[in-house]
């Protein structure tokens, strides 16, 4: 009877320091879970708003000759922007999938700013609009569903 009393003692004992030691370690990666959720989350929205901001560069000064104003310089720095939004979201744990799909339109919007680099920048704006309006739209949507 004494042997019992101490048994389940020990095991009450050993139950509770059990349960609070796993209630402590779940607590904690709830936390970084969490946190890394909303680091996500932010990543996410900076990563829109480079581009929505990238897009309104283009289709704000993209057909009108802007002399003071290097469209394609400014356009390269936001794409830069933006791949080091991707850098954190895809370190974070953003889906592999979108984070390509972006890389490649920003790769496709890289190329045609490095297409014919003797126009002015007014003439290769006509010449490539469409282009570009098509690669802001894909941009605009994928960024949307990362």
């Amino acid at each position: 009877m004494l042997g019992e009393g101490i048994v389940s003692y020990m095991l009450g004992l050993l139950t509770g320091v059990i349960i609070t030691f796993l209630k402590d370690i779940l607590s904690t990666e709830y936390r970084k879970w969490r946190s890394r959720i909303e680091r996500v989350e932010q990543i996410r929205e900076e990563l829109k708003a480079s581009a929505i901001s990238l897009c309104n560069t283009w289709y704000t000064f993209g057909k009108v000759e802007t002399p003071y104003l290097d469209l394609r310089r400014e356009i390269l720095e936001a794409i830069k922007e933006m791949l080091e939004y991707l850098n954190y979201y895809e370190a974070y744990g953003g889906r592999k999938k979108a984070v390509s799909n972006i890389r490649e339109i920003l790769h496709r919007i890289t190329d045609l700013t490095s297409k014919d680099k003797e126009l002015t920048e007014y003439e290769w704006s006509i010449r490539y609009g469409d282009e570009m309006d098509k690669e802001c739209k894909k941009l605009l949507k994928a960024v949307r569903s990362a």
